[in-house]
């Protein structure tokens, strides 16, 4: 999962991580996994932790300041979860899917931010085609990898 900035905005709000988790309704390990990275949260649970410290969803996943979170981000969001379900269904559990779909926004909200200069956006995509040969070569590792212990296991 790509990198957020809940750690720092918390931080520079002076609010723990069981603080922000009591105010939202959830648990402390659940507030530390999305710092981390490994855990992707729903759009209501980000628009919760966004409303608890006071800051638009997209400044928690992208560090940059938007006024508020309109219309056209949820929709954007929305959208990417839809296409992850859509694509990942029968490959991935529902927890998996949101982080692809968290990923996802925040590279169609980089692509938007770098449409305006053409070489930056050239730069852009080139990364993230590099980005989705890295993922199918994890994706294919790991049925490999499954394959071979389920082997291991029956020869056992």
């Amino acid at each position: 999962m790509p990198k957020n900035f809940l750690k720092e905005i918390r931080e520079t709000k002076n609010i723990s991580q069981v603080e922000l988790a009591k105010k939202i309704g959830v648990s402390k390990a659940h507030i530390s996994k999305f710092e981390k990275g490994t855990f992707a949260v729903s759009f209501k649970v980000l628009n919760k932790i966004a409303e608890a410290l006071d800051v638009s969803p997209e400044k928690i996943m992208t560090g940059e300041f938007k006024d508020n979170f309109d219309e056209n981000y949820r929709l954007l969001l929305q959208d990417c979860v839809e296409m992850a379900t859509d694509e990942f269904i029968n490959d991935f559990d529902k927890k998996d899917i949101l982080k692809i779909a968290t990923m996802m926004f925040n590279i169609m909200l980089n692509y938007q931010n770098n449409q305006k200069n053409s070489e930056i956006l050239e730069n852009f995509i080139k990364k993230t085609q590099d980005k989705m040969f890295e993922g199918l070569a994890a994706k294919c590792s790991l049925k490999y990898i499954k394959k071979n212990d389920e082997k291991s296991s029956t020869s056992s």
